[in-house]
């Protein structure tokens, strides 16, 4: 952490801004993101080491830490992420994860780990800006409406209130109202219910450049969770010009490529394939878009393995993966891949005495909805209205860059039941369910996390009533004080995942004198390991290395059958493969041999033998 003088120095820049600051993130959130170069700087240590990968276009330093002992590179690696540069608590967490797993290291070297906390600090900094308003690029500019002007229809603050939110416009032709059981929320009209629409819903702002669309224009820029290969959104707002198009997304890109050692990446973002595990798909795609079914039992482990210390009751929906590092990470990159947004609201399992109180563990459903589809489709528009993520479409900041209506709601009520009387009950109103759990939360820890509707004098809608309100960015985040908790429990579980990594051994392995200096070679390579020694999908990418084992023997040996370095098949977990080798050795000589097996994502083995060998 910086120490007092910077953090006094930080405070005193706030204090300079505006009043309408004041919803700017905690001083300990910000005295890290003000210089993500002295946070990641202040953790080198014996066994962390800091390197410059890369520069943002604004100048801006992309550091990777890695933790790991000697020769640290030729050890299976794990790397860390937080690609949401907006999210601050998730950079704070791989910081403080760091920490942690330099103490693992320090017990055992066997495996390293690189951790990029800030892979965007420009737009890691952009949430000191005057405005709290939702944010995840960089500064590139952009025409995000491609109408020839760049960056000309930003955000408003109406309301004076130092955030950006929702605007309700009172219209007999819209198509939102207030939620019935929760006035504060704005959710779409249900005809079935009797409803009708009294509201427009968009993004706190004003139309600058009078196309009648709202804030789709704002400064910035390019999402780094956006940028990446797979299922990339082409012409979408923040996905930038091209495929991997900025600094840091290429620095990222080609760190890990650098490191073909890494077997396992990890990213804290808006995506989650840990409370709910990706499902296969059919097998039959051209172009593979979900994950084979030995991968996806895989996954399914995990995530089981993962929910014995979180509770996945109020996980939010997993943001689509188009354009994000973490599809990139298991789809294109090939390794096995796992993500989590890192918190929720009440994400730690509690205490069994706490669990006993709270009834049988299995009526937790994850967000309220056993139905909810744990692997959503990226074309499914998900209609919750909850903040998802970079893509969630029914966000008003998100539509800072689409300037299209607000989305929210969906229709879930059910059949009235009848009872016994004959006379029908009024089905419970479950809409936005998560965001209701939210607000509650949100007036329990933070009172003023909720803009009042408040009525404002709009020039684009004049004659008509507008009000200004909703709850603030970034206002569901966890305490400072929590992340140390949260840093244990995910430390936790990442050595249980190493735990369950693949290992190989050399067993059964022989050599037999034949006769006329003929030896036979044989060995199996055994998978120790409880994950297989490469997933499906990142032998079909074909970014790995090859498993191989190779024999070497006495100077002038001849091959007589099958050669010195052998592919080993995909190994999955207890599995094994026989190979064989056929030699000639000049007379005389001992007939001793050296075998050699592994991978840089794997780790290697080896082991000595001769005609006595016996294993």
């Amino acid at each position: 952490m910086p120490s007092l003088p910077a953090l006094l120095m930080v405070g005193a820049s706030l204090l300079a801004l505006p009043l309408a600051a004041a919803a700017l993130p905690p001083l300990e959130y910000v005295a890290n993101c003000a210089d993500p170069e002295a946070a990641c700087r202040a953790l080198a240590g014996e066994r962390v080491k800091v390197a410059e990968i890369g520069r943002t276009a604004q100048g801006q330093p992309v550091l990777a830490l890695t933790v790991g002992g000697p020769q640290a590179d030729s050890r299976p690696g794990v790397l860390v992420v937080a690609p949401q540069g907006d999210l601050l608590y998730q950079s704070e967490l791989a910081l403080r994860l760091v920490k942690r797993l330099d103490g693992v290291v320090a017990q055992d070297d066997s495996v390293t780990f690189y951790v990029i906390p800030y892979p965007s600090p420009d737009a890691t900094q952009s949430r000191l800006g005057k405005l709290d308003a939702q944010r995840s690029t960089n500064t590139r500019p952009t025409d995000d409406d491609r109408d020839g002007a760049v960056d000309e229809d930003p955000s408003e603050d109406l309301n004076a209130d130092g955030a950006i939110t929702q605007m309700r416009v009172a219209d007999p032709a819209g198509e939102y109202l207030p939620l019935p059981a929760e006035p504060r929320l704005m959710v779409k009209a249900d005809p079935a219910r009797g409803e009708r629409g009294a509201y427009r819903l968009l993004s706190e702002g004003i139309d600058n450049d009078h196309d009648e669309l709202w804030n789709e224009d704002p400064a910035g820029g390019v999402d780094l969770n956006r940028n990446f290969t797979f299922e990339y959104p082409y012409f979408t707002a923040g996905a930038g010009p091209n495929q991997v198009s900025e600094p840091e997304s290429r620095a990222v890109a080609d760190f890990a490529f650098d490191h073909p050692n890494i077997f396992l990446v990890v990213t804290l973002g808006p995506q989650d394939n840990l409370t709910s595990p990706w499902k296969a798909g059919s097998g039959n795609e051209r172009i593979k878009r979900t994950p084979p079914k030995p991968d996806a039992d895989a996954y399914e482990a995990l995530s089981k393995k993962f929910l014995e210390g979180f509770d996945k009751k109020h996980a939010p929906s997993s943001a689509k993966l188009d354009g994000s590092f973490t599809g990139w990470a298991y789809y294109h990159y090939g390794r096995w891949t796992l993500a989590t947004p890192g918190w929720w609201i009440d994400c730690l399992k509690a205490s069994k005495d706490d669990q006993a109180s709270k009834g049988p563990e299995g009526e937790d459903k994850s967000n309220g909805d056993s139905d909810a589809d744990p692997n959503p489709d990226p074309d499914k528009e998900d209609d919750k209205g909850a903040d998802k993520g970079p893509d969630a479409e029914e966000k008003p900041d998100a539509k800072e860059k689409t300037g299209a209506e607000e989305k929210t709601g969906e229709n879930t009520d059910k059949k009235p039941q009848s009872s016994a009387t004959g006379s029908k009950k009024e089905p419970e109103d479950k809409r936005l369910e998560p965001e209701r759990f939210e607000l509650k939360w949100l007036d329990e820890h933070d009172a003023e996390a909720f803009a009042a509707w408040t009525k404002v004098d709009h020039p684009d809608f004049p004659g008509k009533a507008v009000e200004v309100g909703g709850v603030k960015p970034y206002a569901v985040a966890p305490e400072f004080d929590s992340l140390d908790a949260l840093a244990d429990a995910h430390a936790k579980f990442l050595g249980e995942v190493l735990a369950m990594r693949p290992r190989l051994k050399l067993v059964d392995t022989r050599v037999e004198e034949l006769g006329a200096g003929v030896c036979r070679i044989t060995t199996k390579v055994l998978n120790d390991g409880l994950l297989p020694t490469v997933s499906q999908m990142g032998e079909t990418s074909g970014k790995l290395q090859r498993l191989q084992v190779e024999l070497t023997g006495p100077e002038g040996t001849q091959v007589l059958a099958g050669p010195l370095r052998q592919r080993v098949a995909r190994l999955g977990a207890g599995a094994s493969a026989e190979h064989t080798w056929l030699v000639r050795i000049s007379d005389g000589d001992a007939a001793r041999f050296h075998l050699k097996c592994g991978e840089p994502s794997v780790g290697f083995v080896e082991q000595d033998c001769d005609a006595a060998t016996e294993k």
